[in-house]
């Protein structure tokens, strides 16, 4: 068994003992293409939950430069195939690593926001516009996921894949910035519209 698998069964049989865990929509996974997985980010718990019950074993992941300063994750991280990012710049070095993992047909992590969300009436952070960007020139579909819990002890999570979102019609086109960031703000908004806190009332 190899690291990054034992390191899922971990990950699995930990939210399974603390939480109820519940999947939604795994049928609108690629099986045999790269893809980009897309969700919304409320909580530190939310990769390794993602990490976990993802159901193919070549997800990649983009994390904070700064986490691999911290000498276990240093360890860890590159073994369950997550690579560093600067959040600051314009990390060309990550824009190559990500777009090399989904030409090969695998799958790649990006939080659209770029951090953790902490506001706590149900609206999205700014995305930045490296979703869009980097799945238009891989020439890949994203697959937008909401994950929806309080993480309280025993609390239930629900993770929900909704259909792919194809950026086809944009692939060959000189982009702006501000564009990509549109682009993958509308991306964004669709796991926010599948939060519970925003079905209230």
């Amino acid at each position: 068994m190899t690291f990054y698998s034992f390191a899922k069964l971990a990950m699995r049989a930990f939210y399974k003992l603390f939480f109820r865990v519940e999947v939604y929509g795994e049928e609108n996974i690629p099986k045999d293409s790269g893809y980009l997985l897309a969700p919304n980010h409320l909580s530190m718990y939310d990769p390794p939950l993602i990490g976990g019950f993802f159901p193919r074993m070549d997800l990649h992941a983009m994390s904070k430069k700064e986490a691999f300063d911290v000498w276990i994750l240093k360890f860890i991280l590159p073994r369950i195939k997550v690579f560093p990012v600067d959040r600051d710049g314009n990390d060309i070095t990550a824009i190559k690593t990500s777009l090399k993992i989904l030409k090969g047909g695998e799958g790649l992590l990006i939080f659209p926001e770029g951090t953790r969300n902490k506001k706590t009436d149900g609206t999205p952070l700014d995305a930045k516009p490296g979703v869009a960007l980097i799945a238009i020139k891989a020439k890949v579909p994203i697959i937008p996921v909401t994950v929806d819990s309080t993480y309280k002890l025993f609390s239930k999570i629900k993770i929900t894949y909704h259909p792919v979102v194809s950026l086809e019609e944009y692939e060959g086109q000189k982009l702006d910035s501000e564009t990509y960031q549109k682009l993958t703000q509308s991306i964004l908004q669709i796991t926010y519209d599948h939060l519970a806190i925003n079905q209230k009332g």
